[in-house]
């Protein structure tokens, strides 16, 4: 069963992928032009304003299924650079096959 492809109205923007340089800076592109959707994380559980603050600061990368993105990088997104959150990387599989449908991630902004 061949892997459906994800909508383009979904991946509305297109963001691009830094690495870090031999320098310590984040100019090295290893994917420009990424076809993407950038989401805000919803703060209905949370119990107070500090945490409704925190998880409103949190955005939701979801991207194409070719693309193995490193955890280790920086993503831009409207001239808007934002770091991968470790451990919040999700690849689901289509059923039967276990091809990945779709790529995401948690990102919050780079200070």
């Amino acid at each position: 069963m061949a892997r459906p492809a994800l909508p383009t109205i979904l991946l509305d923007k297109t963001c691009d992928i830094y690495t870090e340089g031999a320098g310590g800076d984040w100019a090295t592109v290893a994917q420009a032009d990424l076809p993407c959707r950038l989401g805000i994380v919803s703060a209905k559980g949370a119990g107070s304003a500090p945490e409704r603050a925190e998880l409103t600061a949190i955005r939701r990368l979801v991207w194409g299924p070719d693309y193995d993105m490193p955890e280790r990088c920086q993503v831009e997104v409207d001239g808007v650079r934002y770091n991968p959150v470790p451990g919040s990387f999700a690849a689901p599989t289509w059923p039967g096959s276990g091809a990945v449908v779709y790529r995401s991630c948690d990102l919050v902004r780079a200070e």
